[in-house]
């Protein structure tokens, strides 16, 4: 029984990361598709199907392993489930799900304040030769030089990340 039961979270763990292979190949295809500007519709929806099989059957395979839980229990407490939990579980799983998606979320994080504070220093260029410009010509034509920064919100919206758009 005890072979059994661990037969069943090896199948759930393979399940599991069988899933998050098929979110990251969709996520790359996506992503590639959506820089290089190539419709990939039928990919994407395949691979969103291929996602979708995964999910169902690391679902499966998690009901699997809980029912066969519930019915094999040889003499274990909850502290050797705790135990198990945070020795066995956790580790495995912290290190091959949650920091690598936390290691994408801080790369990401700091690519985007790199870009931000390359377009304020773009800005900052920019403005400093239309000041040089400005101090060259009459009041009356220095409104008419144009300007670099974002003119309205939307523009801002649609490239900086905006509160409601995370999470």
């Amino acid at each position: 029984m005890e072979r059994d039961h661990q037969v069943l979270i090896e199948r759930e763990e393979k399940a599991l990361e069988e899933l998050h292979k098929a979110k990251h190949e969709y996520e790359t295809a996506l992503t590639n598709s959506l820089r290089d500007g190539k419709d990939e519709t039928d990919k994407l929806d395949h691979l969103d199907e291929k996602i979708n099989e995964a999910k169902a059957k690391y679902e499966r395979r998690q009901r699997e392993r809980m029912v066969h839980s519930s019915i094999y229990k040889p003499g274990i407490s909850a502290d050797d489930v705790v135990a198990a939990f945070n020795t066995e579980f956790y580790p495995k799983f912290n290190e091959k799900v949650a920091q690598p998606a936390l290691d994408k979320l801080l790369a990401m994080k700091e690519a985007y304040f790199v870009a931000v504070s390359e377009y304020e220093a773009t800005v900052r260029q920019f403005n400093a030769e239309k000041n040089y410009a400005i101090s060259e010509l009459a009041p009356k034509h220095q409104y008419q030089l144009k300007a670099i920064e974002l003119p309205n919100i939307n523009e801002v919206e649609k490239y900086y990340i905006q509160k409601s758009e995370v999470r």
